[in-house]
């Protein structure tokens, strides 16, 4: 797999020891679909820490939620980390109200480096 590459809605990138899926529009059952084989492809080399970026992504419903803990599950079954950055308060939310903020472990900054 390339060092960084964009495809339709997932930009994937190295930052220092993370690699940070970055996850744009909506998140719905229809995502799950589109996305999911590239994110699947993305983590296909077992990376060990793994961030994913809600910050472009516009709509989270269901579906969203279950490719997230699919790729969360992808990860850590391999003895890897996961996270999700989310600044925006309304998909935080519904993160927290589902009570998935705490399994999908947030964090506030998006990992440096390159």
């Amino acid at each position: 797999m390339p060092e960084s590459f964009v495809e339709q809605a997932v930009e994937v990138r190295r930052a220092g020891d993370a690699l940070v899926l970055a996850l744009r529009g909506e998140l719905d059952l229809y995502a799950g679909l589109r996305v999911g084989p590239l994110t699947d492809r993305a983590l296909r080399g077992h990376p060990r820490r793994v961030v994913v970026d809600l910050t472009r992504v516009t709509f989270l419903d269901c579906g969203g939620l279950s490719l997230l803990l699919r790729m969360r599950g992808q990860v850590t079954r391999r003895g890897g980390e996961f996270a999700v950055h989310c600044p925006e308060p309304r998909l935080l939310r519904i993160l927290r109200y589902v009570r998935l903020d705490e399994p999908l472990r947030m964090v506030a900054e998006l990992p440096c480096g390159g």
